[in-house]
């Protein structure tokens, strides 16, 4: 909504809002959506650009017609001296990101410092630990004192040195040059810098130091950001800054409703989140309308792929069901026309499920070894490649007499003969490949950061 628009908005409900400069990109009026509706709270949440000049006047109208708002870029110092009051922690952190309107009265408060504290604590005591906070803007003036507060023995590095020390003095702690960062050790880094960013996504803030344990960056668009795959690739283990988003979202609207959202409830809204996402990325970033499921069978891909489809809300098909459907077993195909008609009958499927939209698809276990498939495949649907160890397979196939490539009295050793002919293809024919023997809700979460 524009500023226009929103002094002009009569609302027929109680109603919440965002003010920001942009806010076209911003998830939060999905978030309390689903948030609101979770509480049971009959309320709009709307997103309003409010350009810089002309924040008086929304607050005016703000004043008038909502019952809170959050405040995000640029306006976060500016409307300070527009609020009737603010709790201790806007004071000392000088930046509002929540307002409650209550008879026309607007008091100020901050739910970024808990937002990063609680997410940060799920996952990673700082306490004792060296830390290294990568910027000094908004967002690391937070982050500083919440590290400051939990024990972290605290060095901050931005691009500007005299940021970095103004910020470092503020809280107690150490600044450092960028040129400095490869002789230096850290157990804990955070990015609080905008790069890496979506659509800048090959943006490195920083190389990662020596000694690094965690590393949390606060850009959640994308997911997977390069300073987090950098992480995972030595070892390190870290987190987007989604957890946090939704754990500050939560926080101001307890504010405004004078309630708890319990942990559940926020982890749900992390997953929601993150599919909504995965559903804009497939298409703006990726150009593919469909995801596609290849792997060995038996490692999961129609398991998975139904789970992931319910995520994302799009329809789920099995090839080797459908050809079943349409043809009979495929068992029986092999019986009696052999494998070859069989790959023309699963190559002709795979051209008409290419052409759906929304759709995951869980491909046979042979698809992929086909090149002609791939190309099939390619240009519509995201292709990803769950990969998990022989033996992973060879539990989920004991008992299974459906397939007629695996009629072997030793099962392992024709399970491992057969993937050792496979795997090559699986590796060449895929968009991403992920690893994938872990638990169903734990493969789709890193299906859709990897998206």
């Amino acid at each position: 909504m524009t500023f226009e628009q929103f002094l002009q908005y009569r609302p027929t409900r109680r109603t919440f809002a965002l003010f920001g400069h942009p806010v076209e990109h911003s998830v939060s009026p999905e978030l309390h959506t689903f948030l609101l509706g979770r509480a049971g709270i009959d309320a709009d949440y709307i997103a309003i650009d409010v350009p810089p000049e002309s924040l008086g006047a929304a607050v005016a109208r703000a004043r008038e017609i909502l019952s809170g708002f959050n405040v995000t870029i640029p306006h976060k110092q500016a409307i300070l001296p527009l609020l009737d009051g603010c709790d201790d922690r806007v004071r000392a952190l000088g930046a509002c990101n929540t307002v409650r309107v209550e008879a026309g009265r607007l008091t100020g408060y901050n739910t970024d410092f808990d937002g990063f504290a609680r997410a940060l604590e799920r996952d990673y005591d700082p306490a004792g630990k060296s830390a290294l906070l990568l910027g000094a803007g908004g967002v690391a003036q937070v982050i500083a004192r919440v590290l400051h507060a939990q024990g972290a023995r605290l060095c901050v590095a931005a691009r500007r040195p005299e940021q970095a020390h103004a910020l470092a003095e503020a809280c107690g702690a150490h600044s450092t040059g960028f040129d400095s960062l490869p002789s230096a050790s850290f157990s804990l880094v955070v990015n609080a810098t905008p790069v890496g960013m979506s659509p800048a996504e090959n943006g490195l803030p920083a190389a990662l130091p020596d000694g690094v344990q965690y590393v949390f960056d606060t850009i959640y668009n994308p997911p997977l950001t390069r300073l987090l795959r950098e992480a995972r690739s030595c070892g390190a283990r870290g987190q987007n800054g989604l957890a946090m988003l939704v754990i500050q979202g939560a926080a101001a609207e307890d504010i405004w409703l004078d309630t708890h959202t319990p942990e559940p409830i926020l982890l749900d809204a992390e997953r929601l989140l993150l599919a909504r996402l995965a559903q804009k990325r497939l298409l703006q970033i990726h150009g593919r309308r469909n995801i596609a499921l290849s792997g060995f069978m038996g490692c999961g891909k129609s398991t998975v792929g139904r789970a992931l489809a319910d995520a994302l809300g799009f329809d789920f098909v099995d090839a080797d069901v459908e050809i079943e459907r349409v043809h009979g077993p495929i068992s029986e195909i092999f019986r009696t026309q052999g494998e070859p008609a069989f790959r023309r009958l699963e190559s002709a499927c795979l051209t008409q499920l290419a052409g759906r939209e929304r759709t995951v698809i869980a491909l046979g276990g042979g698809a992929m070894v086909f090149p002609q498939n791939f190309e099939l495949l390619r240009e519509r649907c995201l292709v990803c490649w769950l990969d998990v160890p022989v033996e992973f397979c060879h539990r989920n196939l004991i008992g299974d007499t459906t397939r007629p490539l695996l009629r072997h009295e030793d099962l392992l050793g024709g399970i491992s003969m057969l993937y050792r002919q496979r795997r090559t293809h699986y590796e060449r024919n895929c968009h991403l490949a992920l690893r994938a023997d872990a638990p169903v809700e734990q493969v789709v979460r890193a299906l859709l950061s990897e998206i």
